[in-house]
């Protein structure tokens, strides 16, 4: 029998722009159970955005896989300590420190990509801020398809997006 340790109910109204709270009720569950698979979709879109933009060296498309399946993990390493303090003690601000998070790991792959890469700072901007744009459309793209499936399932609805008055 599996006990449930913890029961921490999220808002994903962070910021208090008039999400609806039963949006969060049927999002949220599905959310935590799939994250560890949302986490892994990461290394194929890093890598694509990657090998597209910063492969100097003329890497084959597995070897950035390979790049990316030690970035993240290391990534998590360092994030792990920090998650879980905000859980224990705050938990109510993990959402926000998942939106300064996101950025920040995205900020270590392009860390790694230039020590891999050693571009001058001239191509390293311009290629950064392609890498910034590719990896922002694939991970668009991760989250048309996330609710694609759940308005296909039946999961959520449109009116499950109107917003509430405050």
């Amino acid at each position: 029998m599996i006990q449930k340790v913890f029961d921490v109910k999220f808002d994903l109204d962070v910021y208090r722009e008039g999400v609806n709270p039963e949006l969060t009720q049927k999002i949220m569950p599905i959310v935590m159970d799939f994250s560890s698979l949302v986490f892994v979709l990461f290394i194929p879109l890093l890598a694509i955005a990657g090998w597209l933009t910063f492969n100097r060296k003329r890497y084959v498309f597995s070897e950035y896989i390979i790049v990316f399946l030690y970035t993240l993990p290391h990534w998590s390493i360092i994030s792990f300590p920090i998650s879980l303090s905000v859980i224990i003690f705050t938990p109510d601000d993990y959402l926000k420190l998942s939106t300064i998070m996101l950025p920040a790991m995205i900020a270590f792959s392009i860390y790694v990509m230039q020590r891999i890469n050693r571009f001058k700072t001239g191509k390293f901007i311009l290629r950064m801020c392609l890498f910034l744009v590719l990896a922002f459309l694939g991970y668009l793209g991760i989250v048309i398809v996330f609710y694609s499936i759940l308005f296909a399932t039946g999961t959520i609805n449109l009116e499950d997006f109107k917003p509430v008055e405050q």
